[in-house]
């Protein structure tokens, strides 16, 4: 999937509430404490029409994962190109793009990067001006590279203390549960530093606001409560 766009502040902030609505589509699934193949089997209900013409709502049992992408970002060039192909048995022009940009970013996806991590290079860093997606952008162990906090936005419409501790909560909750579920598999790793991900993005969004210490207190409820005390240091970034 390739996403462009001339204004850095406004794709940060875009593509950050994407990413959350995203996981957020199916993650009521997650919060529960389940094995790897129960974790993601669930009732889903959904609208159907009868003979009648009358709506009615059916459910289903279907196999649903949760809805992580990773990627790399650059301020590059990139076009638009029309590539023949064929649809459904007809001719078709199907749009993509093509440049510079498209080969750096595929780059950065590319460095064997754990999780559902979004990064970008320190040219399109640069480039974001406006206070809410700067705070975004968190320097990485490459100093040419910056990971985009994009749990972030789960915040973003957070109201009074009491609500921004159910969002810490809720969302530290979902992403643990997914974790302990694959965590005894090989791509179990992923979804750790989703977790860690996760609660980065947490302490650096309300870093230096009214909520920073009780979150710093929900985070540690919850990590003891979820017996990760032994992750704590690395989960905080200790």
């Amino acid at each position: 999937m390739l996403i462009a766009s001339t204004n850095p502040d406004k794709f940060v902030l875009q593509l950050s509430t994407l990413l959350v609505d995203s996981f957020m589509f199916t993650a009521d699934a997650f919060d529960r404490e389940l094995g790897a193949d129960k974790i993601t089997r669930l009732q889903v209900r959904y609208p159907a029409i009868d003979t009648h013409g009358k709506v009615r709502i059916e459910e289903a049992a279907e196999i649903r994962y949760p809805i992580l992408l990773r990627g790399g970002v650059v301020f590059d060039e990139a076009k638009v190109a029309h590539i023949p192909g064929i649809t459904l048995g007809k001719p078709m022009k199907n749009a993509t793009l093509v440049g510079r940009g498209v080969i750096k970013a595929y780059e950065i996806e590319q460095l064997h990067l754990k999780g559902p991590r979004i990064v970008c290079d320190d040219r399109f860093a640069k480039q974001v001006k406006r206070r809410e997606a700067k705070l975004l952008l968190h320097p990485t162990s490459n100093k040419n590279l910056f990971d985009i906090l994009w749990p972030a936005a789960h915040y973003f419409d957070a109201g009074p203390e009491a609500d921004v501790v159910h969002k810490t909560r809720t969302f530290f909750s979902r992403a643990t549960d997914l974790w302990k579920a694959f965590s005894h598999l090989e791509f179990g790793v992923h979804y750790y530093n989703f977790l860690k991900l996760v609660t980065i993005s947490t302490q650096k969004y309300f870093e230096g606001t009214q909520f920073e210490e009780i979150v710093a207190i929900t985070l540690d409820e919850e990590i003891a409560a979820k017996s990760l005390a032994l992750y704590r240091n690395d989960l905080l970034g200790l």
